[in-house]
């Protein structure tokens, strides 16, 4: 009897334990989701990680973030886990996961950051400047920090950073979702839209339009590769093509 009374003990402390960490979750017939970060009244700004805790009776189906209402990221297997970047301004932000199963049934858990206190604010702005260098028609890759010199209507500048290398792209990929591009040519977009995605370097960076005759998704810039192919969800084929309109749209971005 002396040696049992310990395990009781321990079984009994681990189900008390298991059945208080459900209670902060948003419970649907046998699915269950919740933020491990961020808690909500924390405060956020720039990049941060979204994390969630997903338990279901079924198979995982999908799990989606969003952030302020829009959707960032989809993941489809644990952990449940990415990086996005908010942004410099200093406000609320609303955070939601939604968990769906193999059975579309789902639970959602949502929570609200608030602004960094700050008491002065300074904006300082860098221009970024690539340079090619060649020489009789060939590129010069051996020059340094010290050969070069930036004049700003003549007057010089400082060189805050220094990097030699490939130069990141800036993209907008526009998804044609119009009626013409419903079944399988939509899905053809999508995973050429996809293919691009993930075949995107460190420091380039994307955004996503799904358009018709009216923009019916778009992303923020990003280079995170969840973020756009966030923007990939909702494509449904059908409505007018607006090409010209989105192109100009994209062109301006």
């Amino acid at each position: 009897m002396t040696r049992s009374l310990p395990s009781i003990i321990l079984i009994c402390s681990l189900f008390t334990v298991v059945g208080l960490a459900r209670v902060s979750f948003t419970k649907d017939d046998g699915i269950w989701a919740n933020f491990v970060t961020p808690r909500d009244g924390e405060e956020a700004i720039g990049e941060i990680v979204l994390e969630a805790e997903v338990l279901a009776v079924e198979s995982i189906r999908d799990v989606v973030f969003f952030v302020d209402g829009r959707p960032i990221g989809q993941l489809t297997s644990a952990p449940f886990r990415m990086r996005y970047d908010l942004g410099e301004e200093n406000r609320p932000h609303t955070f939601e996961v939604v968990a769906t199963d193999i059975k579309n049934r789902q639970a959602k858990h949502s929570v609200t950051t608030t602004p960094v206190p700050v008491g002065d604010e300074y904006e300082v702005e860098l221009q970024q400047v690539y340079v090619t260098v060649t020489r009789d028609g060939q590129r010069v890759l051996d020059l340094e920090r010290d050969d070069f010199t930036i004049l700003d209507e003549g007057r010089p500048e400082g060189l805050v950073t220094f990097e030699r290398g490939n130069v990141p792209f800036t993209a907008v990929l526009l998804i044609d979702s119009s009626a013409s591009m419903y079944g399988s040519k939509l899905d053809a977009a999508r995973a050429g839209a996809t293919a691009f995605i993930q075949g995107m370097q460190e420091l380039d960076r994307g955004k996503v339009i799904v358009y018709s005759d009216v923009i019916q998704n778009s992303t923020s810039f990003s280079g995170v590769r969840e973020v756009l192919t966030a923007g990939l969800i909702g494509a449904t084929g059908q409505g007018g093509t607006a090409v010209n309109d989105n192109l100009y749209t994209a062109l301006k971005l």
